[in-house]
């Protein structure tokens, strides 16, 4: 499965939840990061950084992919290389554990 399909599954997870889920919701909008830590049973790296934008009747939101904008931003961390490497992405990281009964 390619990035881009990985993360709207797991988009579309987080957004039923959190339409049939008041306490996650209010957890979601509270605490994003540790809401999907707890909920996914994953550790994200600190400098992942999740914001929650809630929608209003009249405004709708579209969010953009980050680009690059040199060379500089483009070069990886040895860590950042080690889990390219393993194929391992912020996503990836997400679906390795899909429930409290198996965490990572």
């Amino acid at each position: 499965m390619d990035i881009t399909n990985q993360r709207t599954q797991i988009e579309l997870k987080i957004i039923e939840k959190s339409v049939k889920d008041e306490d996650f919701r209010n957890a979601l909008i509270r605490y994003p990061k540790a809401t999907i830590e707890i909920e996914f049973g994953v550790k994200l790296p600190e400098s992942v950084n999740i914001q929650i934008l809630e929608e209003e009747s009249q405004t709708f939101y579209l969010v953009l992919p980050y680009i690059p904008k040199n060379e500089t931003e483009m070069e990886l961390s040895e860590a950042e290389l080690a889990s390219v490497a393993g194929g391992d992405t912020i996503w990836s990281w997400v679906t390795k554990c899909e429930s409290y009964e198996s965490p990572c």
